[in-house]
């Protein structure tokens, strides 16, 4: 039972560096995604939206969420 519990509380440990890394990832992507392609401003305005939202749900733990909205910000501008 013991070493059940040890198991899952490294993987938990080892799963949040993971998830953390790949949103850094990702936004550093958007940086410099939005320091070179050029939009309108109606895209940066939504693009910006995108990013702020992001921020928010990282900060309140919503990792999935914050990564959608990168995702999506990104799709904006055209980058995979």
């Amino acid at each position: 039972m013991k070493k059940t519990i040890i198991a899952a509380l490294l993987a938990a440990a080892f799963a949040v560096p993971a998830l953390a890394e790949d949103y850094a990832t990702l936004e550093a992507k958007l940086d410099n995604a939005m320091a070179t392609v050029q939009v309108d401003e109606t895209t940066k305005g939504k693009v910006e939206g995108f990013k702020a939202d992001a921020e928010a749900k990282s900060k309140a733990g919503d990792a999935a969420g914050s990564m959608q909205a990168l995702k999506d910000a990104l799709a904006l501008l055209g980058v995979k």
